[in-house]
């Protein structure tokens, strides 16, 4: 992994971890996710298709930040998914 790759993941984990910055419609596979550096300005993620309307995506057609935020929601809430059906007894909350 080159060091743009890793700047692109750990600004990922940054845009994960602000409460509501990627919406997730799990049935569709698309995400809206909040730019980073322009308040108001969203991105659709098709985690279907693997595709990101930003100009970082546009430029390369590689993942971007956005792209791999909505992807780490995903896997998210997909873990605590399957939690809670192998292991129905737990608190999870």
């Amino acid at each position: 992994m080159d060091i743009q790759e890793q700047l692109r993941l750990e600004r990922a984990h940054e845009i994960l971890a602000k409460p509501g910055a990627v919406r997730l419609d799990a049935a569709s596979g698309i995400a809206v996710v909040e730019s980073q550096t322009t308040p108001g300005q969203l991105y659709l993620v098709s985690l279907r298709q693997m595709t990101c309307t930003c100009a970082d995506f546009e430029r390369r057609h590689l993942p971007c930040k956005h792209l791999l935020a909505a992807q780490m929601m995903q896997r998210e809430e997909r873990g605590r998914y399957y939690s809670r059906i192998l292991w129905p007894d737990t608190s999870w909350d």
